[in-house]
């Protein structure tokens, strides 16, 4: 995979919701400054949820990473998925016992603290922003190459063989 220098443009920041078949980048931060997957058995947890493909429904999950204070994915929605309940389950999937404050009393779905999502448009290179986000790691210093780090996920990539 080739590094990128710098961040793939995105052409269409925007909190509407996404139509069934586009695909949109979540961004889910812990609060305060936190780094609470730091923790590895919180990271694993929390990659475990993720990685569940009966979770996201009819949508795809193109791909996702976990950060110390961060968890970043790329999803497709569904055509029979609802933007707020996928919105939804990428939060509830995030806060993996207790990593993330829960909803409290009177939260909605349209409330998520710390959730930003971003609708990618047709102009919008896919491959370059997916790259991107997996590559976080790296960039961060967290590890030499992506296949250093286990807190990643992506179908369409492949991990080399442990042995």
């Amino acid at each position: 995979m080739p590094p990128l220098d710098c961040a793939p443009t995105i052409s269409q920041r925007s909190s509407v919701a996404p139509l069934a078949g586009q695909t949109v980048l979540v961004v889910v931060d812990a609060p305060n400054g936190a780094t609470p997957f730091a923790d590895a058995r919180r990271a694993d947890h929390a990659a475990e949820v993720i990685a569940e493909p009966a979770r996201w429904g009819d949508s795809l999950l193109l791909c996702w990473v976990i950060l110390p204070a961060d968890v970043r994915l790329m999803l497709r929605v569904g055509e029979r998925t609802t933007w707020p309940t996928l919105l939804f389950d990428v939060w509830h999937a995030v806060i993996a016992r207790g990593s993330l404050p829960r909803l409290g009393e009177g939260s909605n779905r349209d409330d998520l603290p710390g959730t930003r999502s971003y609708v990618l448009g047709r102009d919008d290179d896919l491959l370059a922003i997916a790259n991107h986000v997996l590559r976080q790691p790296v960039r961060a210093g967290l590890a030499k190459d992506l296949d250093d780090y286990r807190w990643w996920g992506a179908p369409w990539r492949r991990r080399p063989d442990p042995g």
